[in-house]
């Protein structure tokens, strides 16, 4: 299990340990017992006493977390850091020194970009249900126009980031901005 921020519909968000699974579509976390208490206090001070109840009646598991799995309409909150791993950011040091990090924090996700080629990747999150699009691929790759800004259509769309690379080293090797 990973540590998560994590909220029920409509909610604050509360730290917890992501399970990898869903139930009906919501993920399945676990919580420390300080953080069950915390839960039910939230929810008893806006009047679901029934809510609270319930929450405070986990038990606590032999790995001392409680498990708040198939019942709560929870949902983890993506982290932006998840979205450009160190081996990708390995990937494009080793294309080339030009590539720089572009993300901005009223982006929908991660950016990086090489004036160099003319290209622009963007870098989405690993699940689709947290993409400002759902079906939208992870990774896109587009023609810079000024000041960092894309044309579109975007000339590759996918989930794979071998993909990328190999679409890049081309684009390297060839030396000729798309653009």
């Amino acid at each position: 299990m990973r540590r998560v921020k994590f909220s029920f519909e409509g909610t604050p968000t509360f730290d917890g340990f992501a399970h990898g699974t869903e139930w009906n579509g919501f993920d399945n976390v676990s919580v420390t017992p300080e953080e069950r208490d915390r839960i039910a206090a939230y929810f008893e001070t806006g009047g679901d006493r029934d809510t609270a109840e319930a929450l405070r009646e986990h038990p606590v598991e032999a790995n001392g977390l409680v498990d708040l799995s198939g019942g709560y309409v929870t949902t983890i909150e993506p982290f932006r850091a998840e979205q450009i791993t160190p081996h990708m950011r390995e990937d494009l040091a080793a294309l080339s020194p030009e590539w720089t990090d572009t993300s901005w924090g009223n982006d929908t996700c991660d950016s990086y970009e090489n004036d160099e080629v003319g290209l622009k990747v963007w870098f989405d999150y690993v699940l689709p249900k947290h993409r400002e699009i759902e079906d939208a691929k992870r990774f896109t790759v587009c023609t810079l126009r000024e000041h960092g800004e894309c044309e579109y259509p975007a000339i590759l769309e996918t989930e794979d980031w071998s993909e990328v690379v190999d679409f890049l080293k081309l684009q390297h090797a060839n030396a000729v901005s798309p653009r």
